[in-house]
């Protein structure tokens, strides 16, 4: 498949993917990657397909990790996997990914760190949940986001203090 061919049929999957038509959209995603498997940005629609739409989350990890794969410096794709390992509780793996993705050029740092407090707060961690709000805090520029992610320390604080007994929690160092 040439690249103007592939670009055409990935324009027209975006298209569909706009129409909410994604079984269509993940049929000429597919026709794209079987002429042209190096495709990445058709790899990370793909998984963002199958996470979102499909919620068949083996098949998002597998283009997710990809895309990411084939196209390194395309952030989105490093936020969307942080969003699907989430959603699987998968935490090793994701501190793994959010090293890899802070370093990439142009990523947003607060929405990494916001997925990694996400995942310390699901997993009774809650002084690092702190730390990683905190972080995500210095580096988001959006006042929603900041009044989110304030009232999230809020909640984890009550929560720290809720369970101040439990063995699984760490004390809060401020």
């Amino acid at each position: 498949m040439s690249n103007y061919l592939a670009e055409q049929y990935f324009i027209e999957a975006m298209e569909l993917i706009d129409d909410w038509k994604f079984a269509e959209a993940k049929k000429k995603l597919e026709e794209i990657i079987e002429m042209e498997p190096g495709y990445g940005r058709a790899h990370f629609r793909l998984g963002w397909i199958f996470f979102y739409k499909f919620r068949d989350f083996e098949r998002a990890n597998y283009h997710l990790r990809l895309a990411i794969k084939l196209n390194p410096e395309f952030p989105v794709s490093y936020y969307t996997y942080a969003y699907l390992l989430n959603e699987i509780n998968h935490p090793v793996a994701l501190k793994i990914h959010a090293t890899k993705a802070l370093a990439v050029r142009g990523i947003e740092a607060y929405i990494i760190y916001l997925e990694l407090a996400k995942s310390f707060e699901l997993n009774g961690n809650y002084a690092e949940a702190i730390i990683n709000y905190k972080l995500a805090l210095k580096y988001s520029l959006c006042n929603t986001k900041v009044s989110e992610i304030e009232k999230s320390l809020e909640r984890v604080k009550a929560k720290m203090k809720s369970f101040k007994d439990e063995n699984y929690i760490y004390e809060l160092k401020e």
